[in-house]
């Protein structure tokens, strides 16, 4: 079918560079096989021996390395906040009425720090396997908010076991720190629903 599909649309293959018959395949740091997709060992293998920042530069780069698996971490935006704010400043903040600006802080690496980075190597080393989507079955949607950041899971029920399809979540903005609890829930909602995991955008929300 494959061969068929390529032949219809003019398309060439180069013997070299193509591997048949495998069971597992690295793909833009995942692996992909018939049971899901999962971090690729090597890649993530990194994360052991990641040196503790000693300044935003590098802890950019170590979010710039985890946020690229987030969609594997529960709650990863609630967990890295501390990480964040150290970059950016504390959205809880404002500058002003009229503006989204934060106010810097110089570079501390606090207990919290240090409990978000450990606890971000620690998911990332033992992440899960996520399932593919089956769009002729519904889906389960959960959501979470606090004044942390948004969280979400896709999953769906194949056979007789439920599968994450993938995590996500998001920081809050300035504005939205100062929503009460009940509305934090409704644009959780809203997000996960309209932006995050819509038809539309669904493969985007996955690796490929």
């Amino acid at each position: 079918m494959v061969f068929e599909r390529l032949r219809k649309h003019g398309l060439k293959l180069k013997p070299q560079k193509c591997h048949l018959l495998r069971e597992r395949v690295g793909y833009l740091g995942h692996i992909v096989s018939r049971d899901g997709i999962e971090t690729d060992p090597e890649k993530i293998s990194k994360v052991t021996d990641w040196k503790r920042p000693t300044n935003a530069k590098e802890v950019l780069q170590f979010l710039g390395f985890s946020g690229y698996y987030r969609r594997f971490i529960k709650g990863y935006a609630a967990i890295a906040a501390p990480l964040y704010r150290l970059t950016t400043g504390d959205p809880r903040k404002k500058i002003g009425k009229n503006t989204q600006k934060c106010k810097p802080q110089p570079f501390l690496w606090t207990e919290e720090c240090e409990s978000s980075f450990n606890l971000l190597k620690k998911k990332l080393t033992t992440a899960p396997v996520l399932g593919y989507p089956d769009f002729s079955l519904p889906f389960v949607l959960q959501t979470d908010a606090s004044i942390d950041g948004l969280g979400a899971v896709l999953a769906q029920t194949q056979g007789k076991h439920e599968h994450v399809i993938a995590y996500a979540s998001r920081g809050l903005n300035p504005a939205e720190t100062r929503y009460p609890a009940h509305k934090l829930e409704f644009l959780c909602l809203k997000w996960a629903v309209t932006e995050k995991f819509r038809i539309t955008s669904m493969a985007t929300s996955l690796p490929f």
